[in-house]
């Protein structure tokens, strides 16, 4: 099944061009060429010039490249992820796939989404199992690598205003029935409640078709990360790159990386192989 036309990939980034480099790659290894868009959110100009260094030599032929003007501040990326959704599907995209910075895509990434909303029973695919929500709700909507059907953001538009994204989970939950506890009230959260509003559901990856790999902490955590941030781009792509590839099978232990999918034996070949060229 071939898909392309129809699809599309939206990246939005913020704090960490070195894994959105990678992740750029994992998208180059793919066997098709859907249309990436690059959005930057607005960030000081060290970090813009950061990501343009990376979309110049990790980003496959197919990426363009977009800087957000300033916009009213919201939690966790919620602003950039919603609008991002939100421009895939105005670029007449039927599926749009959100790949954010921290999430490596399998070589297959396409297929398996595609084949599981062909037959029209799911609104959104995961690119993987939530850890944290997956045994209570096996049908829970969950980010990373995930595909969102036309249907479904279509319905998610009308609610990207002001009010929303003033205070975002009093909106959520004034706005819809919380069906689950534990839901926030970020841009996931948003995408669950619509899927329940539509009495729809969401569908996951198994095997997984990519791996989070931005684990919490992250930023604060240099020393265990051998990133020194005030090195050059390209050197903290490489100590990243070379971190993956160092990890056991189950991740490295502790609080700070409950979060992070290790990587399958054909995502380190290819990261062992590095960028595509262009």
């Amino acid at each position: 099944m071939d898909l392309t036309e129809k699809s599309i990939v939206v990246m939005p980034v913020a704090h960490r061009p070195e894994f959105a480099a990678l992740a750029l790659e994992c998208l180059g290894h793919t066997h098709f060429d859907v249309p990436i868009l690059v959005f930057v959110d607005d960030v000081e100009e060290k970090l813009k010039d950061d990501f343009f260094t990376v979309f110049a030599n990790h980003a496959p032929s197919n990426a363009s490249l977009e800087y957000r003007e300033p916009h009213v501040p919201v939690s966790s990326g919620c602003w950039n992820i919603t609008q991002s959704i939100k421009d895939g599907r105005e670029e007449g995209a039927d599926y749009v796939f959100l790949v954010e910075e921290d999430v490596m895509v399998r070589p297959n990434f396409f297929e398996y989404h595609w084949e599981k909303l062909a037959g029209g029973e799911y609104l959104a695919s995961c690119g993987r199992k939530c850890p944290v929500f997956y045994e209570r709700y096996p049908d829970i909507y969950t980010n990373p690598g995930s595909c969102l059907t036309g249907p479904l953001v279509d319905n998610m538009i009308p609610h990207l205003h002001d009010v929303f994204y003033h205070d975002t989970g009093k909106y959520l939950n004034e706005t819809f029935e919380v069906r689950a506890p534990g839901i926030h009230g970020l841009d996931d959260g948003l995408i669950r409640r619509i899927i329940w509003q539509m009495n729809g559901k969401a569908a996951y990856q198994d095997p997984p078709a990519c791996s989070h790999t931005g684990f919490m902490a992250y930023e604060n955590r240099y020393d265990f990360c051998h990133v020194d941030h005030t090195a050059k781009v390209e050197d903290r792509v490489e100590n990243l790159r070379n971190l993956f590839l160092t990890l056991d099978k189950n991740g490295p232990k502790g609080m700070y990386m409950r979060d992070f999918d290790p990587l399958s034996d054909e995502q380190k070949a290819n990261l062992r192989s590095g960028r595509l060229d262009r």
